[in-house]
């Protein structure tokens, strides 16, 4: 039996607009899931995938889809049987399927180079989002904070002063797949609106960066402000999410913004040390769960560099 894991994900900046080449900044979450692969007991390869609370999910056959793409990209021939653990709740904006995904691939394959294993966890999440950009399993595979762009290679954020990030859950999941279907819909209806829109989140990407490196708690908290105010005119915010960026905020966030597909799922806000744990408790105080994260640590000496070229693989699943 092979066992692996993966990281989580929280998107700082660029969710939608990463679908149509612009940037995102990607900071990953620990834990995000667990898998284990043995060899099946029959001649069908099987996946049993149970949720952060140890719920078994119940989407057998969407399971067992991707995992039939994931094992044809990874030219398994043999049936295996997968056993999927989850440590962040599906459908949260917190990147579960592409943990899945990133951990079942470790696992089929141990030795597996980055491309290989990227491909491979690009099979599996193609069969939950449709056209996925691919930022989500970056973040998986290498850990840290990263900037990612389709066509460019991806590159780790690095500073000496780690800033804290609070994340929370609105307590509404949300399909993804479905919310970028709604906004490639509107894209075809408003593109002047909506490429704008991209526009904007693409520039506050390469602000985040850059107040990321500089340490500047400030300034990353006025681009998560522009950047929710940016997806609310996409219609992707809920009034749970509004009320959680605003409860950050008075909290002494110094911004907050959703994270990941809207319409439920994740808040992410930006704070000193010091307001870190108001803004948890603030949310806990208003029936809302949160935890406190780490952004851009240093780069381990001698760790190797990132060489993961993002392209549009998903083109090219089964």
């Amino acid at each position: 039996m092979n066992v692996a894991s993966a990281c989580g994900k929280v998107i700082l900046v660029g969710e939608h607009a990463v679908v149509y080449g612009r940037p995102a900044i990607a900071l990953a979450v620990e834990p995000g899931a667990t898998a284990a692969v043995r060899p099946a007991r029959t001649a069908r390869s099987t996946a049993r995938v149970h949720d952060h609370r140890g719920v078994i999910l119940t989407s057998t056959e969407r399971f067992e889809r991707a995992l039939a793409a994931a094992l044809a990209v990874a030219e398994r021939r043999d049936p295996v049987d997968v056993e999927l653990r989850l440590a962040i709740p599906p459908g949260g904006g917190l990147g579960a399927s592409a943990a899945m995904g990133v951990a079942l691939a470790r696992a089929l394959d141990p030795s597996a180079e980055v491309e290989a294993l990227f491909r491979c966890a690009m099979a599996w999440e193609t069969v939950f989002h449709g056209s996925p950009s691919g930022v989500d399993v970056a973040a998986s595979l290498f850990g840290g904070c990263i900037r990612f762009q389709r066509g460019e290679h991806t590159r780790r954020i690095e500073h000496d002063r780690p800033v804290a990030i609070c994340a929370g859950h609105s307590g509404a999941t949300a399909d993804t797949g479905a919310v970028v279907a709604r906004v490639a819909h509107l894209r075809g209806a408003a593109p002047e609106l909506v490429e704008g829109a991209f526009d904007r989140l693409g520039g506050l990407a390469d602000v985040t960066e850059a107040a990321l490196a500089r340490g500047d708690v400030a300034e990353l908290g006025r681009a998560f402000d522009g950047a929710h105010r940016v997806l609310e005119r996409l219609h992707l915010s809920t009034p749970a999410i509004d009320a959680m960026c605003a409860i950050a905020r008075r909290a002494g966030a110094t911004g907050a913004k959703l994270s990941g597909a809207g319409s439920g799922g994740a808040v992410i806000a930006a704070s000193y040390d010091d307001a870190a744990p108001r803004v948890l408790a603030a949310w806990r105080s208003a029936g809302f769960d949160g935890r406190l994260i780490e952004a851009a640590r240093p780069r381990p000496p001698g760790a190797p560099p990132l060489r993961l070229r993002a392209r549009d693989l998903h083109e090219e699943q089964p």
